[in-house]
This record gives structure tokens, sequence and C-alpha cells, in this order.
């Protein structure tokens, strides 16, 4: 099974986690600045830093906003290859294409409007 480091163990990560059956197996380590988290789901959650113990496995970033600004500190600070970075959108749609991964959802929402409510980072 491959595994993914993914940057950011907060809400965006949990939501994830909790309405795809499978997609924690996939995970090797959560990257995050908050110190005070040490685990999610069982996994652990390391300093950025930590993510040279992992230079070879494809990152996952795993936020609801900012996404362009941890891509940036990825490749200029931390020297990652560019193409081994992807959006959470990005993997889910992989794992869901693999057929790796069930969309499992917890609840479903209708709401009648004619905007997008979604919060797509590439919108």
């Amino acid at each position: 099974m491959e595994k993914y480091v993914v940057w950011g163990a907060g809400e965006h990560t949990r939501l994830l986690l909790d309405n795809f059956l499978g997609l924690k197996g996939h995970v090797e380590v959560f990257l995050d600045k908050d110190s005070r988290k040490k685990e999610l789901n069982g996994i652990p959650v390391l300093e950025p830093s930590a993510w040279t113990q992992y230079e070879e496995f494809i990152i996952v970033i795993c936020v609801k906003n900012n996404f362009h600004e941890i891509f940036n500190e990825l490749v200029c600070k931390y020297h990652c290859r560019k193409t081994n970075i992807v959006s959470s959108h990005e993997w889910v749609c992989r794992l869901l294409k693999e057929k790796k991964i069930r969309l499992n959802p917890r609840c479903v929402r209708l709401e009648t409007c004619t905007l997008c409510q979604l919060d797509c980072t590439y919108c």
C-alpha cells in the first residue's frame, strides 16, 4: 500500500479521515506546526522539519486555506520537489479512482442555492 506524508492535522484532515473508509491506512505520518499535536487517529504528528526522513514520499497538503503558502514553504524552505506535492483533493481523487478508498459520509446536507459552496483550493 502506497503511503503518504500529510501536511496538516486539523479539521480538514479529520473530516477526510472520517468520510473516506481506508484513507487512514495510506498515511505514514502527519506534519503540523502545532507542536501540541502528538498524534491523530493513532498516527504520529511531527514538526514540519521532520519531513526529511520521508523525502521519497508524496506530500499531501491537507489544509482548508493557505495551500499556496505551504506549497512555497515546502519548495523554498524544505527543498521538496514540486512533483512530490499534491493537494488533498488530488490525493482523494487518485485513491477513489484506483478504488483504494471508499466514500462513507457520516451525514449529508442538501441546500438550495445557485452559488457553489465548496471551498476548493483551486477556486
